[in-house]
């Protein structure tokens, strides 16, 4: 007997469509092409490495003259001892081996409340190393008496209500960062905040001085023309 082989059937054809590998190809070189193109972007347009490698420069407030602001809290408050000049000395540290920076037109401000008491512009300006500290003077002068009273019974007041007797220090000025080994420089604008000076009041006594701690300041750097 035969068998008919009419019945069978052979399916030459397969599942894979080249179309499908050429569309998942295209798909992806399509995403790789979009994420190199972001990458050099963004290269292009912070070509400088201090974006990314730089550390800002370090400020603390470590020493005030011995001669200071002194007040009572005796009623009526009022100022002891106004030195007519007095200085604020501030540690400013380099924390990077790869940059060196140069700075210049420093001023600094003490505000107590909001309102602005001391003012000191500091024409100083001195490059500093990698890795290298250096120490900056702010002068002053004494309080315009014109304030005395108002700052005498609001730190009384603070006292009383247990609040901060903590100033604000600021110091603005410009910096220049430049790699120690490249042709690499960019500017900027230095905000450096302190809170760090306050009117200290000995236990028992109802006579505080204005006193320097040596906490860190906050350190803010806003890109500039050079």
């Amino acid at each position: 007997m035969e068998k008919s082989a009419a019945n069978i059937e052979i399916d030459d054809q397969t599942n894979d469509d080249p179309n499908h590998y050429n569309l998942a190809l295209g798909i992806v070189l399509t995403v790789l092409a979009i994420a190199l193109g972001v990458v050099l972007s963004f290269y292009l347009f912070f070509p400088a490495k201090v974006i990314k490698e730089v550390q800002y420069p370090k400020f603390r407030l470590i020493y005030a003259s011995s001669s200071l602001l002194t007040v009572t809290c005796i009623a009526p408050p009022s100022v002891l001892d106004n030195p007519d000049n007095w200085k604020l000395t501030f540690l400013v540290e380099n924390p990077t081996n790869d940059y060196n920076f140069l700075y210049d037109e420093f001023d600094a401000k003490i505000t107590y409340k909001d309102t602005v008491l001391w003012q000191d512009d500091n024409s100083a300006r001195f490059y500093q190393d990698e890795s290298a500290q250096n120490f900056v003077d702010a002068t002053f002068g004494a309080l315009p008496d014109s304030y005395n009273e108002w700052m005498t019974n609001t730190v009384m007041n603070d006292v009383a209500s247990g609040l901060s007797t903590r100033f604000s220090v600021n110091l603005n000025g410009k910096v220049q960062i430049s790699h120690h080994e490249e042709a690499q420089r960019n500017c900027g604008k230095l905000q450096v905040s302190c809170k760090d000076l306050e009117i200290k009041f000995s236990q028992g006594s109802s006579i505080g001085m204005l006193t320097a701690t040596s906490d860190a300041c906050a350190v803010h750097l806003r890109k500039s023309s050079c």
